[in-house]
């Protein structure tokens, strides 16, 4: 059965143990500067901030995929985990900090320790101290501070029947003197909002209504939640479509709300192609609220995200419609192109016969003609004010070079202009005389030595026929 702590519960714990602090002298974050990825709970890594390294035991970092955390705490086998200081603190740490962003199964939890060691192997620990497993900052207290001392966090969880019941944003260690006493407690949020999307409610007011239906109901009607995702406990993937995070007013675990198994836009399962949710941001939830077993919640796959940071729908995907010169589309095909409108930014090369020469301009140095795939009935494609080969002007030397059927490969750019297909901001590639038979290509990059046929194609140097090297066509 899913447990997880009552909200109410860990608000309180989080509350009466968080303290007002200056500045740390040594945080540990995550992701850390190392960037070392780990998708195992039973794996021995490395993490780095600055100059200082510490060595983490059996915690999981999901390949740094979306978690800003780490986690411990096995299914089927019990585990030690733990997150050791390699250097020794040159100050005398007064309070070391751990901020708890989740804890689940709080009963599978044999315990949680500081070890201060007076060595690297941690072989001579001068004192142990119990901390408590619970969302949010736990304050830990060293009775006789000392500089040059090694610090180790072990967290020793029994066979849990879940990965990663505990979860570990960071550690703080405060120099001796650091801690501001008799420290503001931090208030809940008040609750806002009526559950509409005109107004809806923040996460203090989800909660209170969500624990008003009494442990095991869930809500006839559908409200809207809104917040920031301050993390992601299971993200949206293929499998099952869905996303697992806590939201809160403010991006902090103070007043949070947990969102369980909502799905995506649209109220549809995630597909994998869009855009997956984020630490940080703002969100609306739509859907059912639940009081499972004391815990307020949205209801299992009858809640999805209204919209993410203001869209309510996903950015439309990149369509890339780009394609080689051996590739190049017919006539036809740029003209279903063009009619379905996507990719239209890609340049792309079309192949064809030329049907009409409408204008070769030596003022401006391009060509405006007329293009099908030579077959009765075909499209038309407008080659609107293209250059030359290698992409250089026509000029009086070869003004009158291109003619009716003669065949072409174009490099551009296809538009509809007021309903005349056109292919622009382009050159011809190749140009075949219909007259000769000998094709013009392109020889704009092509490198030194290397030998093409007649359509643009590397070739052998021993092949026959007409080839190109160097740009100049020769026969063999």
């Amino acid at each position: 059965m899913r447990k997880h702590l009552r909200f109410f519960l860990a608000s309180i714990m989080m509350l009466t143990c968080s303290m007002s602090f200056a500045q740390a002298y040594k945080t540990l974050t995550f992701p850390d500067e190392g960037g070392e990825k780990i998708g195992a709970y039973d794996k021995t890594w490395t993490a780095k901030i600055g100059n200082d390294t510490w060595t983490i035991e059996n915690f999981n970092n999901n390949n740094w995929n979306n978690w800003t955390y780490i986690k411990c705490g096995r299914k089927s086998a019990a585990s030690v985990a733990s997150i050791a200081t390699d250097f020794a603190i040159d100050k005398a740490i007064e309070k070391v900090v751990v901020n708890f962003s989740s804890v689940t199964k709080a009963d599978k939890i044999n315990s949680v320790k500081l070890l201060v060691a007076s060595d690297a192997a941690y072989s001579t620990v001068v004192e142990t101290i119990n901390v408590t497993a619970a969302t949010g900052e736990q304050s830990i207290t060293i009775s006789s501070p000392a500089a040059n001392r090694y610090y180790k966090l072990v967290f020793d969880c029994d066979v849990a029947g879940a990965n990663g019941i505990i979860a570990v944003t960071s550690v703080s260690y405060y120099a001796n003197g650091s801690v501001v006493e008799d420290p503001e407690t931090p208030e809940v949020p008040a609750a806002k909002g009526d559950g509409t999307l005109a107004n809806p409610f923040n996460c203090t007011a989800a909660n209170n209504a969500a624990l008003a239906l009494g442990e095991g109901n869930t809500s006839e009607a559908d409200y809207y939640i809104k917040g920031k995702v301050v993390s992601i406990k299971q993200a949206f993937s293929t499998q099952y479509g869905n996303v697992t995070l806590y939201l809160s007013d403010d991006g902090t675990v103070n007043g949070q709300f947990y969102v369980y198994r909502a799905l995506y836009l649209g109220n549809k399962k995630w597909n994998g192609e869009e855009p997956n949710v984020q630490v940080g941001d703002e969100i609306i939830v739509c859907g059912k609220l639940a009081n499972y077993n004391g815990t307020p919640e949205t209801s299992q796959n009858k809640a999805y995200l209204y919209s993410i940071n203001g869209k309510t729908e996903p950015d439309a995907p990149v369509v890339d419609i780009s394609n080689t010169p051996e590739t190049a589309y017919t006539v036809q095909k740029a003209a279903e192109l063009i009619l379905a409108g996507e990719g239209l930014g890609s340049e792309v090369y079309v192949k064809g016969v030329i049907t009409e020469v409408s204008e070769v301009s030596t003022q401006y140095g391009n060509a405006t003609f007329t293009i099908t795939d030579g077959t009765a009935f075909s499209e038309n494609l407008v080659a609107f004010r293209l250059y030359y080969l290698n992409n250089e002007k026509f000029t009086e030397l070869n003004q009158d070079v291109l003619k009716v059927g003669d065949s072409v490969i174009l490099k551009g750019k296809l538009v509809n202009y007021n309903d005349t297909y056109q292919i622009g901001n382009g050159y011809i590639y190749s140009h075949t005389s219909s007259s000769t038979g000998i094709t013009n290509v392109n020889t704009e990059n092509k490198a030194e030595g290397k030998v093409y046929n007649i359509a643009g194609q590397e070739v052998s140097k021993n092949q026959k026929g007409i080839i190109i090297i160097n740009g100049k066509k020769t026969i063999k």
